[in-house]
């Protein structure tokens, strides 16, 4: 389960830095279009890499959100089990 687990987080964060990467060149469009003198276009591709940047982070905070919850899941799982064996010892005596 873990191994399958760290290959979806491992994808996950593959997707964000994707989505960082289409936010950079959509600024590096925008600065062309500035350049070309055409504002009207590079206004379009800013809000559109602001869009796209913004999207990474959330999805990048939502992947470290998930991560620190399964990690919480396992050492609650850990204790429940550590508990159960100190109440199976204290019933046996």
């Amino acid at each position: 389960m873990s191994d399958e687990l760290d290959e979806i987080q491992a994808i996950f964060f593959e997707e964000c830095a994707e989505g960082l990467t289409t936010a950079e060149q959509g600024l590096s469009a925008a600065n062309a279009a500035v350049a070309k003198h055409d504002y009207d276009q590079a206004t379009v591709l800013a809000e559109e890499s602001s869009v796209n940047s913004e999207l990474a982070a959330a999805k990048s905070r939502l992947g470290k959100a998930r991560e620190a919850n399964d990690n919480l899941r396992r050492q609650n799982a850990d204790l429940e089990r550590e508990a159960a064996r100190h109440a199976e010892g204290a019933t046996q005596q």
